[in-house]
């Protein structure tokens, strides 16, 4: 087992005031009688928006893991941190430009980097048969922030634009909500051989047009590739006997992720405050992992370093993307949020037996209807596949990887509050807490 952090104080001191109002303000909120209420959770999923872009290994990830352990320590478990090494690109800046005009865009990983000073060239469309000296522009989609593998068809793009010797390359995703859509990255890979930016789908039109008439262009991306980065897996412990539930839920994502993370976050926290109040039952581990944008990294290394076999857990919750999120429609006018929960979301497992329990303590909330599958969704393939009973939530949202995934626009107290609730009714049953 790799060495730990442990947590022998109350609380850390967190870098930031982010981090600092945070941990403030959320330990007020876990000190309330209830910690399943709506507007607990939510003030959780706002601080740990709040606490920066949750990128792998970067200054807001590490003081994301270092809130944690102090909230589990808090709430009476012992706390660590549990580091790992990964290759990780340091983003110092990125811009597009188009005739002088900034576009919102963002790197593809892993950035091969201009340095300090942009390339700038004229637009041309990515299937023009000559692309020396310039910037190729294509649209792809729908995108819906899977990984990028040299094979697939963002890969073979890339690689297209630079056999013609393209200066860089931007990739309009296309998806519903017309924003930029950040796409995941398997670690260990080489860097493109060319610059990627990715922008919105709402800027096909714009861009498309640009290329036609090779109007001047501008890319950035300055950084460098760390291939010693530190991340980390926040792990909180209560030893009750020889029988033991695992709690997890992934930590880091591209931007503030709080549909994708942050009920996840919220509700892991919360049953934490809840599990501890219990008088009795099997031991507890929860462990929040980083690293799940770079093909679930943090997981990956907890299964195979720190977590308990198979035959000693009684069940394994894991907590998810998009558990708790508003749906959402699309126009000309723009985005309008539906009053009902994102369909994305799922309650799946990989165990016969849970199905009528969870379909049980779910029936108020139908669009949560148990599934059955030996390879249930997200990061819960890994945990079946290595023989743990597992049961969960997978899913995305309306903003899904997204820079647009906030608080205020994509969940809310009257959507974690239920969800939260029979959660906890399902684990008393499962787990015997």
């Amino acid at each position: 087992m790799p060495d730990r952090i442990a947590l022998n104080r109350r609380s850390f001191i967190i870098s930031g005031a982010a981090g600092a109002a945070a941990s403030t303000t959320s330990t007020a909120w876990a000190q309330q009688s209830d910690p399943f209420a709506g507007a607990a959770l939510f003030a959780d999923v706002r601080h740990y928006a709040d606490l920066g872009d949750h990128r792998t290994a970067s200054e807001a990830d590490h003081r994301t893991s270092e809130w944690l352990a102090d909230e589990l320590s808090r709430a009476g478990l012992k706390a660590s941190l549990s580091p790992f090494s990964c290759q990780q690109f340091n983003l110092r800046a990125h811009r597009l430009a188009v005739n002088g005009q900034e576009i919102e865009s963002f790197p593809l990983w892993w950035p091969m980097a201009t340095g300090p000073q942009a390339v700038s060239a004229p637009l041309a469309a990515a299937n023009a048969p000559d692309l020396a000296g310039k910037l190729a522009f294509v649209a792809m989609g729908p995108v819906r922030g899977a990984s990028v593998l040299p094979g697939d068809a963002v890969g073979q793009a890339v690689t297209a634009a630079a056999r013609k010797q393209a200066s860089g390359l931007v990739i309009a995703t296309r998806s519903p909500a017309g924003e930029l859509v950040a796409l995941n990255a398997m670690s260990g890979l080489s860097p493109w051989p060319i610059p990627v930016l990715l922008v919105g789908g709402r800027e096909e039109a714009r861009l498309t047009e640009a290329a036609r008439t090779a109007t001047p262009a501008s890319l950035l991306i300055d950084g460098e590739l760390d291939y010693k980065a530190r991340a980390y897996e926040t792990i909180g412990e209560l030893e009750r006997g020889p029988a033991r539930v695992v709690i997890s839920t992934p930590s880091s994502g591209w931007f503030r992720c709080a549909g994708e993370r942050g009920p996840g976050i919220a509700l892991w926290l919360a049953l934490a405050r809840w599990a501890v109040r219990r008088p009795d039952g099997p031991s507890l581990t929860f462990v929040a992992s980083s690293g799940h944008e770079l093909e679930s990294l943090g997981i990956r290394h907890f299964a195979a370093h720190g977590a308990p076999p198979p035959d000693d857990v009684r069940t394994w919750l894991h907590l998810g993307a998009g558990i708790a999120t508003w749906d959402y429609e699309f126009g000309p006018a723009g985005a309008r949020r539906l009053n009902r929960p994102s369909p994305a979301r799922r309650l799946i497992t990989n165990e016969p037996g849970y199905v009528p329990i969870l379909a049980r303590h779910f029936e108020n909330l139908p669009d949560l209807a148990p599934t059955l599958s030996a390879q249930p969704g997200g990061e819960m393939i890994l945990m079946a596949r290595e023989g743990y009973r597992v049961w969960g939530f997978a899913g995305g949202s309306a903003f899904h990887h997204m820079p647009g995934d906030l608080p205020e626009r994509i969940t809310g107290p009257e959507l974690l509050e239920p969800v939260a609730h029979a959660i906890a009714r399902a684990l008393a049953e499962i787990g015997g807490i």
